[in-house]
């Protein structure tokens, strides 16, 4: 049996100063980007002895160029990809403040978009959204 890789994830919901959620779209210039054209939040693996927090604070800055403000988290996901083997993430998603809104996308996006909840159903996200999109939306009520 092959051995599974397993990551820790940490992701952003991040709310700009309207209550519009920031997404963005993965790009084809990276070779372990597996869902290519679809929709994400900012975010990305922990490296080794890294804390969370500070790793969200890492992946969100490398990713959009934003600062935030870190809020509670609100939920966990698992799924797993192929990648030189079998890969499983697990993902803690965050609820985070933009401090600001300059967006610098790195090169493993190639767009961004600040949607609201009726606007959010339009664009093509990752697999497994759903659940949280809709406990997202609640908490922020």
């Amino acid at each position: 049996m092959n051995k599974i890789r397993q990551y820790i994830a940490v992701k952003a919901f991040i709310q700009n100063k309207q209550g519009e959620l920031l997404i963005i779209q993965e790009s084809n210039q990276e070779d372990e980007n597996t869902n290519v054209g679809k929709w994400d939040v900012p975010g990305g693996r922990l490296e080794s002895g890294e804390k969370p927090l500070e790793a969200l604070l890492r992946e969100v800055k490398e990713e959009v160029g934003l600062d935030i403000i870190i809020g509670e988290p609100f939920g966990i996901r698992d799924w797993f990809y192929e990648y030189s083997g079998t890969n499983q993430v697990i993902a803690i998603y965050f609820i985070c403040q933009a401090i600001n809104e300059d967006i610098f996308l790195s090169k493993e996006h190639d767009n961004y978009k600040w949607v609201d909840k009726y606007e959010i159903e339009k664009f093509s996200l990752m697999d497994g959204y759903e659940d949280l999109l809709e406990k997202y939306y609640k908490l922020i009520s």
